[in-house]
């Protein structure tokens, strides 16, 4: 992995924190980042940038920084030495080979033989190289566009050493296309930044992933666009790399700003069909009929994924019957008829529905009910739930009939067209079979994200599976099966609003909030959070909408957008009150001291902790140790150390009692950084190290990394900087070996 960013800029971004902390203290407020970077006569991104270590400041605009911040005399000589250091090495590291990075080959395999299209191929990889560009490839649904597209990858790999990134962005499958700020999100991870590290807005994220390219010969894939917008901040603006687009759209946008050369990828000519057909059947069957086979080629309106079913049914029943005969049973079936003309001819449809119709029953159930499925993929779990105890019979049916597509990691592709079809031909099913496969469907997920969520936010269960679902491995098996399933789990929250399963929709989106948060994928948790509270207010239940309203107040804040949050928690505090809901209304307390924790407003904070730990008095005793833990915090921004101490110890003494192993890391680390502040160095040592090893046996990655830079102050305070040193590069570590989601 990448060491980023190195043990002496790590020490340096320390120290630039703690100032922005000792400025924001003066001026009893949140700095204003966008009005420092104006100060300094920077972007917002560029500023972000130094702020999170992607570059480093030159002499002079650190010195406008540094003054900005108020940061004079002998301070700001010796973090000019630290800067200077930093360059010192990575100048070093220049003349000595760049340390390794990330190299990501994204590229998905080509599922079977590519043929034909021998122009169209060259085309493409010309206009890759040697100078590269962008490059969009537009045709009808089904034409093979992004066959082509991971082909014509693939053969110019060699110019691009840095790596081939790619993203499915949706633009005309199930759902809403997928968001530039999540398929951003994806890149920054897969070029070695953790998730937490990337801006929230979508501007700061997509000027940070051209950062990330700078100096790189990367090529990027973006395979099914829906517009020119949804791609524009996707695209790299190092000289070095290109990008390759495909859509159903012509996407003149691109054309006309950013000078995109356009490829329209037309049916194949009929020799090309025909080369397809070959390479799918017998030469010696299609030798005895050739007319037949072409008729089918021109049946199938020259259309590849057609052909692909058609000849996958023919190749299934050698010597069962003709070419001739298959060619006529299809000239007279009638299939579902709404996508007649998709592809300039009405046997495309026909080819669909003849081949649903000779499939066994529960493979026919299945292709019908993974219309109702809003994900991108689905696993054999999810197949499961949809067709029953015949879940395996029958995806092996379908495997075998071209309908559906095996990838990685055990998932399978339904392509957009027979989706479309699988979900004409639910109304063969009754409106009762088709609920209970929806409500077998949440239920899956949503027992899943609920054993994911127990994981990876302990107190942890085993991970072990129901009797059906997946097993999940611990804390790694639990981040790559919300990684996987996320796309789908954010869909499936509304279409619970649809079915008028609300319970589900707010119960999916509140048991993804820990993932959602970790990732930095912020945006998408405010999203999942509205729709839960549409469906929350539906149901008025007083309680649940109070839950509802702190919840999207928390992912709000996330975003920034902390005023909006204050407003929803103050809301829900009066809902739990209408109520009764005494701990709904502690809770929200709690989130208040969060929200204008990071508003810098420490006094305010302070009250709202005040008040939680007031609620709890009558409360168990996890509710009094949260509320002193919350007081421990709050005494510590306002340099009330001893007093920290003392609610810090009553909070330890009761996750002791209760053996919260997590509560008690928490308030730890707290009453070890007000030890730093008393100037007892070896007091806070202690706390940390406790703190930590607590963290690392919950499994919990990210916060056994806060807690080792936690002890790195405290070592750097008290005069080790070796042992400082050592602390900052195991908390790189960390972070760096978690799991990471690719979108």
């Amino acid at each position: 992995m990448r060491d980023w960013p190195g043990p002496e800029h790590r020490a340096l971004l320390d120290e630039l924190a703690l100032a922005m902390i000792a400025a924001e203290r003066r001026a009893g407020r949140a700095v204003d980042r966008t009005r420092l970077a104006r100060s300094i006569f920077v972007s917002r991104a560029s500023l972000y940038a130094y702020l999170q270590g992607v570059t480093l400041p030159s002499a002079v605009v650190f010195d406008r920084l540094l003054a900005e911040l108020g940061v004079e005399g002998d301070e700001a000589r010796r973090l000019h030495g630290l800067r200077d250091r930093v360059e010192v090495k990575r100048r070093a590291g220049r003349r000595r080979g760049a340390p390794p990075v990330p190299v990501p080959r994204q590229l998905p395999p080509v599922a079977a033989p590519f043929v034909g299209r021998v122009a169209d191929l060259a085309l493409v990889r010309d206009l890759l190289g040697p100078v590269p560009r962008i490059v969009v490839v537009d045709g009808m649904a089904g034409a093979g566009k992004t066959t082509l597209a991971v082909q014509a990858a693939g053969g110019v790999a060699a110019q691009f050493p840095d790596g081939q990134l790619f993203a499915d962005l949706g633009g005309f499958g199930a759902g809403e296309p997928v968001d530039p700020e999540e398929a951003l999100l994806g890149f920054i991870i897969a070029l070695g930044v953790p998730g937490r590290a990337a801006p929230s807005e979508i501007g700061a994220r997509s000027a940070f992933y051209r950062s990330l390219l700078a100096g790189r010969r990367m090529l990027v894939v973006l395979d099914n666009a829906r517009s020119a917008e949804q791609v524009r901040p996707l695209l790299p603006n190092e000289p070095g790399c290109a990008t390759l687009v495909t859509s159903r759209n012509r996407l003149d946008g691109l054309t006309v700003r950013e000078g995109a050369r356009r490829v329209e990828l037309l049916l194949p000519s009929a020799e090309e069909a025909r080369l397809l057909l070959a390479s799918r059947l017998p030469a010696d069957r299609i030798a005895a009929e050739p007319d037949a086979a072409d008729d089918l080629v021109a049946l199938c309106a020259r259309l590849p994924l057609a052909i692909s079913v058609a000849t996958a049914y023919v190749a299934g029943r050698p010597g069962s019957a003709s070419l001739r005969q298959i060619v006529q049973d299809l000239r007279t079936a009638r299939g579902a008829l709404g996508l007649r003309g998709h592809a300039g001819g009405a046997g495309v449809a026909e080819v669909f529905g003849w081949s649903h119709d000779v499939l066994p029953e529960p493979a026919r159930r299945l292709l019908r009910r993974l219309g109702l499925h809003p994900g991108p993929s689905i696993d054999r779990h999810g197949c499961a739930a949809l067709a029953g105890a015949e879940a395996t019979e029958a995806t092996e049916a379908l495997l075998a009939a071209s309908l559906l597509r095996e990838g990685p990691l055990g998932r399978f592709h339904l392509h957009d067209l027979l989706r479309a079809y699988a979900a004409e031909r639910l109304a063969d099913d009754q409106p009762a079979e088709r609920l209970a496969a929806v409500d077998r469907m949440l239920d899956l997920y949503a027992a899943t994200a609920a054993r994911a969520g127990a994981l990876i936010q302990p107190p942890a269960g085993d991970g072990a599976a129901p009797e059906h679902g997946p097993v999940l491995a611990g804390y790694n098996g639990a981040m790559a099966w919300f990684a996987a399933e996320i796309r789908t789990l954010r869909a499936l929250v509304p279409l619970a609003v649809r079915y008028g399963r609300d319970e589900r929709a707010w119960e999916l989106a509140w048991t993804c909030t820990v993932f959602l948060r970790r990732t930095g994928r912020h945006r998408e948790r405010v999203e999942m959070h509205q729709t839960a509270l549409l469906a929350a207010e539906r149901s008025g239940d007083l309680r649940v909408r109070a839950t509802a309203l702190r919840l999207l107040a928390d992912a709000l804040k996330g975003i920034g957008s902390h005023g909006e949050a204050v407003e929803l928690l103050e809301r829900s505090i009066r809902m739990a009150g209408e109520a009764g809901f005494a701990d709904g209304i502690r809770q929200a307390h709690l989130s208040l001291v969060r929200a204008f924790d990071r508003m810098g407003h420490y006094p305010e904070a302070f009250d709202h902790a005040v008040m939680a730990r007031r609620l709890a008095e009558a409360g168990d005793t996890a509710a009094v140790a949260d509320g002193c833990t919350a007081l421990a915090k709050q005494h510590g921004r306002l340099e009330q150390f001893g007093e920290a101490l003392v609610s810090g110890a009553e909070a330890a003494a009761r996750y002791r009692e209760l053996g919260n192993r997590e509560g008690l890391a928490n308030v730890l680390s707290a009453m070890g950084r007000a030890e730093c502040g008393l100037g007892r160095h070896r007091a806070a040592i202690g706390h940390f190290a406790v703190a930590l090893e607590l963290d690392l046996a919950l499994g919990d990655r990210y916060w056994a990394a806060r807690t080792l830079v936690g002890m790195a102050e405290a070592h750097e305070l008290g005069g080790a900087p070796a042992l400082a040193a050592a602390c900052r590069k195991r908390a790189e570590r960390l972070l760096d070996d978690r799991p990471q989601p690719v979108p």
